[in-house]
């Protein structure tokens, strides 16, 4: 089994090949500028209701009743809505290049984003603020607080370096050297080779089903974006080692 994002490819294992789980660190700023917003709207709709109280005279309890309702809101609605309504994002979130995905890489629909928002309360208003979370994240592979434990989620760096990291050469596969030498590779986008790169350095660490299913998938989107079908009884992972090995090829 493997699912498509918009960005990269996961296998049955829950594998993103070119996406990462965010830091403690980035989330920590993606909350900050969260919480400015909700601030900002709850200091609007406190300036709102003053005038309203100098103008016309409201009760305190009204007043009070109104900021808790759109604390709440901001705390809980807020990330939900946004997370559902832009696939994973919030403010925050985009600004530091971050996406929530459900553990398998697909996007995450309302009932993810509202268990994550509802759980955040304790994630991040249980005394010690902010510990729970963080010593979830420290303890959870993927860095999954609680909300996302229980959700299924897990949130992702999106806006990676766009370099080869790492000099691996990847030789014509025997036999196929003529093929390498004039499959036209000129239309595959760094992003589409970081991420053949990417499965063919992984290959041998999945399970056979895997990576079969992966290679036949990945080969076909390739070969689809170029135009360039493998030739009759070229093996998937054959034919992304052939892509691999020419654009090193016309790079060098």
């Amino acid at each position: 089994m493997q699912q498509r994002t918009e960005v990269g490819v996961v296998t049955g294992e829950a594998v993103v090949l070119d996406l990462e789980p965010a830091s403690i660190g980035s989330r920590s700023v993606a909350l900050l500028i969260d919480l400015l917003v909700v601030m900002s709207v709850l200091v609007a709709t406190s300036f709102v209701l003053g005038l309203l109280d100098a103008v016309v005279g409201i009760s305190q309890t009204l007043v009070v009743t109104v900021v808790v309702i759109v604390f709440t809101l901001g705390l809980v609605g807020y990330p939900a809505v946004c997370e559902t309504v832009f696939v994973g994002r919030s403010a925050g979130k985009a600004a530091l290049g971050l996406r929530v995905r459900t553990v398998d890489g697909g996007p995450v629909r309302f009932r993810h984003a509202a268990i994550r928002a509802m759980l955040g309360l304790v994630d991040f208003l249980v005394p010690p603020v902010g510990g729970t979370a963080v010593v979830s994240a420290l303890c959870s592979p993927r860095s999954q607080r609680l909300g996302d434990l229980v959700a299924g989620t897990v949130v992702v760096r999106e806006r990676v370096p766009i370099t080869d990291v790492g000099a691996v050469w990847f030789p014509s596969p025997i036999g196929w050297e003529r093929y390498v030498a004039v499959v036209d590779v000129r239309a595959l986008t760094t992003r589409q080779h970081l991420v053949v790169r990417s499965f063919l350095l992984r290959a041998a660490g999945l399970t056979s089903d895997a990576r079969a299913a992966l290679g036949f998938d990945l080969a076909t989107r390739v070969a689809d974006h170029l135009g360039a079908p493998a030739p009759a009884g070229m093996l998937p992972e054959t034919y992304l080692s052939c892509v691999c090995a020419a654009r090193q090829q016309r790079a060098s």
